[in-house]
C-alpha cells in the first residue's frame, strides 16, 4: 500500500473522502468531481450563483450580472444549500436539483435546474487545499501528520 493509498483509507475511514470537489468548467458550463477519488456527485451541476454564473435571476433579483464566482480547477469544500428536508420523502424531500415541492409553489417559483434561486443546490466553501496532503485530519494537516510519523 502507497503512503497516497493510506492516506486516502484514512479519509474514508473518517468519512471525509466525499466532502472536497474540484470545480471544473467545460462547453456545457461549470460542474463538480470528486477531488481525491474518482467519479462526482448526483446533479453535479446544480451549483450556487457564487460557483457559476445565474444571470437571469441576478438581473430578476436586482443584482449586478457581472459578479465574481469561484474560481475553476480549485479544491473545494462541498456543502449543500437546502431547507433541510433533505432526509424527508417524497414531495417533502429537498436536495440539490430536486427542490421540495411547496417551495417550488411560493419562494423558489423561479427555481431552474441551470439558476437554483435560493435552494437545492450544491454550494463549494473556499479551502487552503491544494492537494491530498492538505485535507485537515485530527486537527492537523495530512502533511503535519505524516512529518510527526517520521520524526
Amino acid at each position: 500500500m502507497t503512503a497516497k493509498d493510506f492516506l486516502i483509507k484514512l479519509l474514508e475511514i473518517n468519512n471525509i473522502l466525499d466532502r472536497f470537489v474540484i470545480l471544473k468548467e467545460d462547453e456545457n458550463g461549470r460542474y463538480i468531481e470528486y477531488a481525491f477519488k474518482e467519479g462526482t456527485i448526483k446533479d453535479n451541476r446544480c451549483l450556487s450563483w457564487y460557483d457559476k454564473p445565474h444571470p437571469n435571476a441576478r438581473v430578476r433579483n436586482g443584482y449586478k450580472a457581472d459578479y465574481p464566482v469561484h474560481e475553476i480547477n480549485k479544491i473545494y469544500e462541498l456543502g449543500l444549500f437546502s431547507c433541510g428536508h433533505q432526509n424527508l420523502e417524497g414531495d417533502d424531500h429537498c436536495s440539490a436539483g430536486h427542490p421540495k415541492k411547496a417551495c417550488l409553489e411560493c419562494q423558489c417559483k423561479d427555481w431552474t435546474y441551470d439558476e437554483p434561486v435560493k435552494c437545492a443546490c450544491w454550494y463549494l466553501a473556499s479551502t487552503d487545499i491544494q492537494s491530498i496532503d492538505d485535507i485537515p485530519l485530527f486537527g492537523k494537516s495530512i502533511k503535519e501528520l505524516v512529518k510527526l510519523i517520521e520524526e
